[in-house]
């Protein structure tokens, strides 16, 4: 170990001195190629002698003529000569120490690095092993349609194959390596789509979905169920439990979800009287959407067939959770997750069941609103009950809160669709206003609620009106409006407009809003659509456009007293800020506009043709 030790060392030196060597020699080269630009031939051909035998070093004794650095790189050739002696074998099968201790450190090193390789060669052999085993199992595992120990000898060939080509990657691996494991991941491939398609045939024939029904089969033939001993209801638990082994249960629910959906859910639920009929025999159980008798049907309520929708809704649940899932409450927890909101959207489709038959009659919808709140308590109870825990605390109780709100916005849609419908029907059909009594006749239209009249009866039903008080504090002539003509759709429109007020008089203060609102944009409607429906009609025909602009004036008048007629009645803070006032410069020059640029054509025609004639 000493000689070892001393050798070290002289190399280490060695080292150093081979590092100054060098740098003495690159500044003598940069030296020399800096200043020997006029250097003679002579000159030249002494440096190449002094430089040109790199390894003919002078000896002992001829030191005379050598240069320092010469000197230096004699002693550097010996002492590397004499070390690198000392390092190889003899021929004679003698050696130094040193040499025998790098030998035996070489041996070790490449000893070790075998015993490592035939490890890892080992290690592998075995997973091999394992592997093919594995596959074999799950061969004879599908065979006999034990469909969780294939799954579960799939996923363990996965784990191993991850491992496996992970430690080989991390490592380096070898090619061959590679090989054997593409090849092996192949194999498992082949396997696994062979364990799929068994499954999904398996679930094919299991559920059968037709047009608005779905059938689910007692159990397959016998010829491929040929060796086993497992129930229906185990191998259905099963063939979940498969699936949930290869991760492939979401993508299923998603499926059954869509299925679900399309052929029950949404034909029974936009069916009219659609109701469910469920069929039971030897070879399976069917359930499938039905058109109720319509004499079954006729005395049926539209809050009673909110009831029944809302329990057929559970019935396919149920029906779902007991034939398809064998009575697995897990398996309905994640269906729920898919189809109560997005892709199945359950939720959305029941609000809209529940919002589409929201009665327009006021009395009713208290009447509505038990059976709502009644319902739907029943609904969540029951799927809760089953796993379906998706629906609890949905928007179906909120919507029960927010019934009064809703029923508005459907009475703001009925009233503008009806208005709509109003004014594109024929325009010049007109009707007799008498001024005398327009006020009174609109006033006890008020009260009463019904369609208005086109003539009126004097003021005799003045002294009965909820607003005759009102109406007596603002008589004058400057409010009476004259006798002329007016379009039925003016006046039905005005009609529409006044029984809307009354009707947001007896609201609460967010509905009254909403309604008063309504009312508005029922003039609105009548000033953008008439204009635009028969603008031809106005520009032309005279008589159209005079009662165009009767009906602009006609409609002013009554948006000058609405606000006085009302404000007694309204919810606060409406009551102190109702009017329509705003609205009525517009529709005066509307009037206006249409009645002077029809004289002015007119004018301009007349001048025209008096131009034309002979002088």
């Amino acid at each position: 170990m000493a000689s070892l030790d001393t050798l070290t060392r002289k190399l280490e030196e060695t080292h150093v001195k081979i590092i100054q060597v060098r740098r003495e020699v690159v500044e003598a080269l940069r030296s020399f190629y800096a200043s020997s630009s006029a250097i003679t031939a002579d000159e030249a051909v002494k440096i190449a002698a002094k430089w040109g035998a790199s390894h003919a070093f002078p000896m002992t004794g001829d030191d005379a003529d050598a240069s320092d650095l010469q000197e230096k790189m004699r002693r550097l050739n010996v002492a590397l000569l004499d070390a690198v002696d000392r390092l190889q074998l003899d021929e004679s099968g003698e050696m130094a120490p040193e040499a025998q201790l790098l030998l035996s450190l070489t041996q070790r090193e490449r000893l070790k690095k075998q015993v490592q390789q035939s490890k890892t060669m080992l290690a592998l052999i075995e997973q091999l092993t394992e592997m093919d085993r594995l596959l074999g199992d799950v061969d004879e595992a599908i065979d006999h349609q034990c469909f969780v120990a294939a799954a579960e000898g799939v996923a363990e060939v996965e784990r191993l194959v991850n491992e496996l080509a992970k430690s080989e990657n991390g490592q380096g691996g070898n090619v061959d390596d590679k090989k054997i494991i593409r090849v092996v991941k192949l194999q498992l491939l082949s396997k696994k789509n062979r364990l799929l398609n068994q499954l999904t045939r398996y679930f094919s024939c299991t559920a059968v979905w037709k047009d608005n029904a779905l059938r689910v089969t007692a159990d397959l033939p016998e010829m491929e169920l040929e060796g086993t001993k497992l129930s229906m209801e185990e191998r259905r638990t099963d063939f979940w439990k498969a699936c949930e082994v290869l991760d492939i249960l979401a993508p299923k629910m998603k499926d059954i979800v869509k299925a679900i959906t399309l052929h029950l859910i949404k034909p029974m639920l936009q069916i009219p009287h659609g109701t469910l009929k469920q069929i039971r025999d030897e070879s399976g159980v069917t359930l499938k959407v039905v058109v109720q008798n319509p004499k079954d049907a006729s005395d049926d309520s539209e809050v009673a067939e909110v009831q029944s929708k809302c329990a057929n809704v559970v019935s396919v649940l149920q029906f779902v959770h007991t034939e398809l899932f064998a009575g697995n409450a897990e398996l309905m927890h994640q269906l729920g997750d898919f189809m109560w909101k997005i892709p199945g959207n359950l939720e959305a489709q029941l609000m809209n069941l529940l919002q589409d038959k929201i009665p327009q009659d006021s009395a009713a919808l208290e009447e509505y609103r038990g059976v709502l709140a009644t319902a739907v308590t029943r609904l969540e109870n029951t799927l809760v009950a089953i796993g379906f825990s998706a629906c609890s605390n949905s928007q179906l109780r909120g919507f029960v809160d927010q019934l009064n709100q809703l029923h508005s916005k459907k009475r703001r849609q009925v009233i503008l669709s009806n208005g709509r419908d109003m004014m594109r029907r024929d325009y010049r059909d007109s009707v007799k206003i008498n001024g005398a009594s327009e006020k009174c006749s609109l006033t006890a239209s008020v009260g009463s609620g019904k369609k208005g009249k086109y003539t009126g009866k004097g003021g005799s039903g003045s002294s009965s009106s909820p607003v005759s008080a009102s109406t007596d504090e603002v008589e004058s002539s400057c409010f009476q409006v004259p006798d002329y003509r007016v379009t039925v759709c003016a006046r039905e429109v005005v009609e529409l407009a006044h029984q809307t007020l009354v009707e947001a008089c007896t609201s609460g203060a967010s509905s009254a809003n909403l309604l008063f609102q309504t009312a508005r944009d029922l003039f609105f409607l009548f000033r953008t659509i008439v204009p635009t429906l028969y603008e031809d009609d106005i520009a032309n025909d005279s008589r159209t456009c005079m009662l165009y602009h009767n009906d602009c004036l006609y409609i002013t008048y009554h948006m000058v007293m609405i606000g006085h007629l009302y404000k007694h009645r309204l919810p606060a803070p409406l009551n102190q800020t109702a009017t329509m006032v705003d609205m009525i410069p517009s529709f005066r020059d509307a009037g206006e506009r249409a009645l002077t640029s029809y004289t002015a054509a007119q004018i301009e025609e007349v001048l025209s043709g008096l131009k034309t004639l002979p002088v």
